[in-house]
């Protein structure tokens, strides 16, 4: 699995420039991840996470995700989302929004777990949620 990547923003690509070695180019859209930046809890804003997951192959199981939101220390929310099929490389990319203004203000931990067979890796991520 790649890192978590908490997005900034994203810019759409003309097909002919779409690179399929690049994890950051998705749907021909250019992820541009946020370094940072606190998410506004403005209305129509969006918590945006991307991550790549690569399977195993050969195994006849699917991998499975779990996120889950911390706010000190305590798990606030959490998803089990189905995850699209793979592309031509093999490759899983998920993008999972969901409304700022639902998270109350303060910082995050982002923690995704992806198993597979009886494989397990877990990535992290942090965000802070503003007024």
């Amino acid at each position: 699995m790649s890192s978590v990547a908490v997005i900034r923003r994203t810019d759409a690509l003309e097909p002919a420039k779409v690179d399929p070695t690049n994890p950051l180019h998705y749907n021909n859209m250019r992820i541009t991840p946020n370094l940072g930046e606190p998410i506004l809890r403005t209305p129509g804003a969006e918590l945006t996470l991307y991550l790549v997951i690569y399977p195993i192959p050969g195994l006849a199981q699917k991998p499975l995700l779990s996120v889950q939101f911390r706010k000190d220390g305590q798990v606030v929310a959490q998803a089990t989302p189905e995850l699209p099929q793979s592309d031509a490389q093999g490759r899983i990319a998920y993008v999972g929004r969901l409304p700022a203004e639902t998270f109350p203000p303060g910082d995050y931990e982002i923690r995704a777990l992806v198993s597979q067979g009886a494989s397990t890796v877990e990535e992290f991520a942090f965000v802070n949620v503003s007024p």
